[in-house]
């Protein structure tokens, strides 16, 4: 049996038309995933600052919050894993 892949995926859409894609390992480790749906939070908090920027990791990109028309996450993996870390992500599927 194959072992399922585990992914967060981050898709980021510009007033430029453009998307942009994220990708992120998910940890099999709950501690590691706690952690990283943490740390996905904490980046949708820059939203809420006028004239701010986000930042997203593989690869590298900051984006100014005036440009983001909308961000999507999207979770790969064994189904209770997926609803742990969705959880905890704030705002999922944002449209500005």
């Amino acid at each position: 049996m194959l072992a399922e892949r585990r992914l967060l995926l981050v898709k980021v859409a510009t007033t430029d038309g453009k998307v942009w894609l994220h990708q992120y390992h998910f940890p099999e480790d709950s501690l590691e995933r706690q952690k990283l749906g943490d740390a996905m939070t904490s980046k949708l908090l820059g939203l809420e600052k006028p004239g701010g920027h986000i930042m997203f990791e593989n690869p590298l990109a900051a984006y100014n919050i005036n440009t983001v028309v909308r961000l999507e996450w999207q979770l790969s993996g064994p189904s209770g894993e997926v609803a742990e870390v969705e959880q905890r992500i704030a705002g999922l599927n944002i449209d500005r």
